[in-house]
């Protein structure tokens, strides 16, 4: 009796029942359709999968709680498991529609960070026209030091069109000066009192690279 060639047959034969097993739960899968923030109030109960930014996170014991914005609407999604995002990272959550406390949110199963917040720098111009997509969340942006003091400076464009002031610590290692081409990696905030925009250094992954 060839019990070798026996054992080879279950091998194949648990392989094949293996990858017919997968081949069924792929087909199973049904991508969940994406749908804006503004829309999900329509899709209560269902599972859906929608695009936005990150302009909050916080942890409360094992889980999640953060805040996604496209344009001027928001929507708050409670990961369950907990995920590592940051402010200003741009994510596609996948979960559950439901109504919380009077409010519209999603109970995550998925949360995939599409594109970090300093994968791409932002041109000041940019920054300028359309604040409200970056307010209170990360933003990498490049641009030359007009002026410089002790806990402060101002970054410039090229052609010196667009201005805005970074506020950092005094404790800060800031090797650049004055008309340094500079990479920033701030927090950019809205004070309602001065009607101004900064760009705060705040965080541990914050910072100023001079370029060049």
């Amino acid at each position: 009796m060839d019990v070798s060639g026996t054992n080879k047959r279950y091998v194949y034969l648990a392989a094949a029942l293996a990858g017919l097993a997968g081949l069924y739960a792929l087909g199973c899968y049904v991508q969940p359709p994406q749908v804006g923030i503004t829309d999900v109030q329509e899709h209560e109960g269902e599972t859906v999968s929608v695009v936005g930014r990150v302009v909050d996170a916080y942890q409360t014991g094992e889980a999640s709680i953060i805040t996604i914005c496209r344009g001027d609407a928001r929507l708050m999604v409670f990961v369950p498991g907990g995920c590592a995002v940051h402010y200003g990272d741009q994510v596609e959550v996948e979960g559950t529609v439901q109504r919380y406390q009077g409010r519209w949110e999603i109970v995550a199963d998925r949360v995939e960070t599409l594109r970090s917040w300093d994968a791409v720098s932002i041109p000041l111009w940019e920054l300028a026209s359309h604040y409200n997509d970056y307010v209170d969340t990360n933003v990498n942006v490049t641009g030359y030091i007009s002026r410089l003091y002790d806990s402060s400076f101002y970054l410039t464009d090229v052609q010196q069109q667009y201005s805005v002031q970074v506020r950092h610590p005094r404790s800060i290692n800031l090797s650049a000066r004055r008309h340094d081409q500079v990479a920033v990696r701030a927090r950019l905030t809205y004070t309602p009192d001065t009607m101004s925009l900064y760009l705060d250094i705040c965080e541990e992954a914050h910072g100023v690279t001079v370029l060049g």
